[in-house]
């Protein structure tokens, strides 16, 4: 699995990545800026957004044909596995 995490962090802080892409300490620019507004560095966005991807998941209601992104767990249910959203928000088309 591959991250670019300070495109993920500037994405997360509503920032352009490609404003800093180009300056020699671009990491550490947005580190600072993530440190600022966030209170965390980009070792723990890191570990967090690798902990998070497994869990992304797209779906469609069934009732609804609404299409949903957003986080899932995997629940047994008997002899069979489901996955529950624990947080999702509907994909505008």
């Amino acid at each position: 699995m591959r991250i670019d995490i300070e495109e993920v962090a500037c994405t997360v802080l509503g920032l352009e990545y490609e404003d800093y892409e180009e300056a020699d300490d671009c990491t550490e620019q947005i580190e600072n800026i993530l440190i600022d507004e966030m209170n965390i560095d980009l070792d723990t966005l890191e570990q967090i957004v690798s902990k998070l991807l497994p869990t992304i998941d797209v779906g469609k209601s069934p009732l609804t044909g609404n299409m949903y992104k957003g986080f899932s767990r995997k629940l047994i249910k008997g002899s069979y596995i489901v996955k529950k959203w624990i947080a999702q928000t509907q994909i505008d088309e």
